[in-house]
């Protein structure tokens, strides 16, 4: 079993990544309005009930802070992702483990060096510690198939025994 990956790192495939390392989808601005709408709400509920003006301000006040924080997140993300240069990187998953190759590294590990792996129709984020990750995504593999369910088994097979 041989399965190659060969891409240029995009500032989107950048964001995805992070976004599955944070396991958020890629819509996040639905999540952020339906948790706005939520707060805002519950807020306005109580503040009328209890007869408490100040409780719907604070809602509000709130809904602008965490929504404001998130999205300055993402934008500062983006920005990080702008200023990584290009650079064709390759993966070969094999049965020994995974070998990368770059224009500045080359490595070789085998399965019992990875901690986690995360796999949806996205792509593919490999751990070797609790923050250190590589994110492949799904079109760089060179087939042009995503092997997502062959993967799957490779990786339930061999990170078991970690």
């Amino acid at each position: 079993m041989r399965y190659e990956a060969q891409f240029t790192l995009t500032p989107a495939d950048m964001m995805t990544g992070f976004r599955m390392h944070f396991r958020q989808s890629d819509n996040i601005l639905k999540i952020y309005l339906f948790g706005a709408v939520a707060v805002l709400t519950l807020c306005g509920v109580a503040a009328y009930s209890l007869q408490l003006p100040i409780i719907a301000i604070a809602g509000a006040v709130l809904t602008v802070v965490v929504v404001g924080t998130f999205s300055l997140k993402e934008i500062a993300l983006r920005r990080q992702a702008n200023r990584v240069p290009a650079e064709t990187v390759s993966y070969v998953f094999s049965d020994v483990g995974v070998e990368f190759t770059s224009s500045i590294a080359q490595s070789k590990l085998s399965w019992s060096a990875f901690t986690e792996a995360r796999l949806d129709e996205r792509g593919l984020v490999l751990y070797t510690s609790r923050m250190t990750f590589s994110f492949i995504p799904a079109r760089a593999f060179v087939t042009g198939y995503f092997p997502r369910a062959e993967i799957k088994a490779l990786m339930a097979a061999m990170l078991k025994d970690v």
